[in-house]
């Protein structure tokens, strides 16, 4: 069965399709995910007990800037786009004439990323990579702006 469903509140700008598609592939869920612009649509098709989980895990474990609003599900059991998916993905976002998007506010950063951002341990963030370079360059107008190597 392919399942249509859309998720309204502080869905944009909050990790929520990245989560989505995570959510997606530990249930061997096929579709999409994609931003519109009043709301966040997911289309799944699978096995209806790995869908179940899926929505009772979309709204028990999402990211913990998202705030859900509203979520509509339509049901097509007998959907020729069913079999068209053969993995599941964050397709293009799209526009719509209707609703507007709610954006959250600015926000800091949680105590879980500050945490490993500071993580000297843990070199994935480029930012970190990066930084020392800009700062002892901002420091010395004699100093070309990328002087020192980017250590990994």
């Amino acid at each position: 069965m392919l399942h249509v469903i859309r998720v309204k509140g502080v869905v944009q700008g909050v990790v929520f399709r990245p989560f989505i598609y995570r959510l997606a592939h530990n249930y061997g869920l096929k579709g999409y995910v994609k931003n519109l612009s009043s709301a966040v649509e997911i289309v799944v098709s699978g096995e209806e007990g790995a869908i179940r989980a899926f929505l009772r895990d979309l709204k028990a474990k999402k990211p913990p800037l998202s705030r859900i609003d509203h979520i509509s599900i339509s049901i097509n059991p007998l959907s020729l786009e069913e079999d068209s998916f053969h993995e599941f993905k964050i397709e293009k976002s799209k526009e719509e004439d209707e609703g507007g998007v709610v954006i959250p506010p600015d926000i800091s950063i949680c105590a879980e990323c500050e945490k490993e951002l500071f993580n000297r341990s843990n070199r994935t963030c480029i930012l970190l990579q990066i930084a020392p370079i800009v700062v002892n360059a901002s420091r010395s107008s004699k100093k070309p702006l990328m002087t020192e190597s980017i250590r990994q």
